[in-house]
């Protein structure tokens, strides 16, 4: 009697024992090999057919230990995607730690084994503002990933905490990094903003005489912008699309000028609006771009008829004509920042001065913009800063009748300058 309660205890005991359960068993979905230990490096033991019921013994991050059927019966590791079956417990599997914050994609450790390893923390593949209009696309068009550490279905299935998590490796994570255009029939939109400094420099000569027959004079600014683009992707390497800019500088205490006998500020503001047709594409890592548009500009004197305030007998003016320009981007000259050049022409341009004020009975201009920039690439938007030189110069010809500038000038030449560094950011849709 002691002897049969023994064996029933013994029985009760194994029946309950960790491990003693039924073992889980999976499907083979396709002919694989059974390796040694986990790792493709390791020798191969043996192989199985699709449709083969597996016996799993243990598990290894993606890897699973299972043993073959047949008369063999032979051990060995297989990689958790050539099996089907629900081998993954929700949430029991101790996993390295996974970071899903709100701007992150992935940010992962790797428990892979020998040839599996990767590095412990691979930058964190983040979503962009630019995904849902990019992606990786093709022939040129797509943003690369970082070489160091690429996304890899291996890492993402060792990383994931649930069944869902590791369904969801069958897709790669967006990429962090911006694509180039967007794609192929897609439309795109963008805006920015930005705050910074000008300085304004302006020389003025003419054959005439008095005091305003030729100065310089020159002020300081602060300057405000912003602007808005649409773009359409008509294959994976051109999109066209158009764009409407505004900046505006306001100087004040503005500029000063003397008489000999007295001294006065003279505020002003500068408005400058472009609109433009655009056109994009793709020549390797760079996205080279062509704008055709109409620039107007209105440089506007504080109480420009109270010539008192106005000493200087400065007029307002308004310029405007047609602009053709190239601009070339660098979108990834590292992971995160990005570089800029550009530079336009006015042309056929045309400058009004106040009535009374005019240097001349006839008036043409023209000039250039250069501009140098930076990027650097949030989560969702983008820092940018820029330098800017922009040159008019205005030739009239002939004596106004009713000018009071009071010079007499036949023939005058004015250029003028304007230094802008802004820094703002920008956004995609």
């Amino acid at each position: 009697m002691a002897t049969a309660l023994g064996l029933l205890v013994m029985v009760l005991v194994v029946a309950a024992w960790p491990g003693a359960a039924a073992a889980d068993r999976v499907t083979a979905n396709q002919a694989a090999k059974l390796h040694e230990k986990p790792g493709e490096s390791s020798k191969v033991v043996g192989e199985v057919a699709a449709d083969d019921e597996l016996t799993v013994l243990g598990r290894s991050g993606r890897w699973l230990k299972v043993r073959a059927p047949g008369k063999d019966r032979i051990v060995g590791w297989i990689t958790r995607s050539s099996v089907d079956g629900d081998v993954v417990p929700r949430n029991t599997r101790r996993r390295p730690s996974v970071d899903r914050g709100r701007d992150s994609g992935w940010t992962q450790k790797s428990d892979r084994v020998g040839a599996d390893v990767v590095p412990d923390a691979p930058p964190r593949m983040r979503r962009d503002a630019a995904d849902d209009s990019g992606g990786d696309g093709g022939d040129g068009a797509e943003s690369e990933r970082d070489e160091a550490a690429p996304w890899s279905r291996e890492a993402c299935e060792d990383a994931a905490e649930s069944i869902e998590d590791y369904d969801a490796c069958s897709e790669p994570p967006p990429s962090r990094l911006r694509r180039l255009l967007p794609r192929k029939g897609a439309l795109a939109f963008d805006a920015n903003a930005g705050l910074g400094f000008a300085s304004l420099s302006s020389a003025f000569s003419s054959n005439g005489t008095g005091t305003l027959a030729a100065y310089s004079l020159g002020s300081s600014a602060i300057a405000v912008g912003a602007g808005a683009a649409g773009r359409y992707a008509t294959s994976d390497k051109l999109a066209v699309g158009a764009r409407l800019d505004y900046a505006l500088a306001r100087a004040a205490p503005g500029v000063a000028f003397s008489d000999g006998t007295t001294t006065v500020n003279i505020p002003f503001s500068m408005h400058t609006i472009t609109a433009a047709a655009t056109a994009e594409t793709v020549a390797g890592k760079f996205v080279l771009g062509a704008q055709l548009g109409f620039r107007f500009e209105k440089f506007s004197i504080s109480n420009v008829e109270d010539l008192q305030a106005n000493l200087a007998k400065l007029p307002t003016e308004i310029f405007s004509g047609a602009v053709l320009a190239a601009t070339a981007r660098l979108p990834h000259l590292t992971e995160v920042i990005g570089a800029e050049l550009g530079a336009g022409l006015l042309l056929a341009g045309s400058r009004r001065q106040t009535a009374g004020l005019e240097d001349g009975l006839f008036a043409s201009a023209g000039g250039f913009d250069l501009h140098v920039g930076g990027t650097y690439q949030l989560a969702r938007m983008q820092l940018f800063g820029r330098y800017g030189l922009s040159r008019r110069t205005s030739n009239w010809s002939g004596a106004a009748p009713d000018s009071t500038r009071g010079h007499g000038a036949t023939a005058a030449t004015r250029t003028d300058s304007w230094n802008t560094i802004t820094a703002g950011v920008a956004a995609q849709f």
